[in-house]
């Protein structure tokens, strides 16, 4: 089964501090200030809108991500529920 994980409905700030707390000390987003990272998130918020209903059209669930920690969990939820689909 595929599952694309999407965060359209994130408070933008939760979502700078989620990846300033699960960043590595090299990552590439180490080097950007808060506004800059929250103009990205704002973009891929959009781009998860777009996906999401695109992954309606064919039948692919888009999992809503709010909190990173739990993202796993909320896929396996979904295969065990679905396990004829994989």
């Amino acid at each position: 089964m595929r599952f694309f994980f999407g965060y359209m409905n994130i408070d933008v700030e939760t979502k700078i501090t989620e990846i300033r707390t699960y960043t590595k000390i090299d990552h590439w987003t180490t080097s950007l200030l808060d506004h800059e990272l929250g103009n990205l998130i704002i973009r891929y918020q959009k781009e998860s809108c777009e996906i999401q209903a695109e992954c309606f059209r064919l039948g692919i669930p888009f999992l809503q991500v709010n909190d990173v920690s739990t993202a796993m969990d909320q896929a396996w939820m979904k295969l065990m529920a679905d396990p004829e689909s994989t």
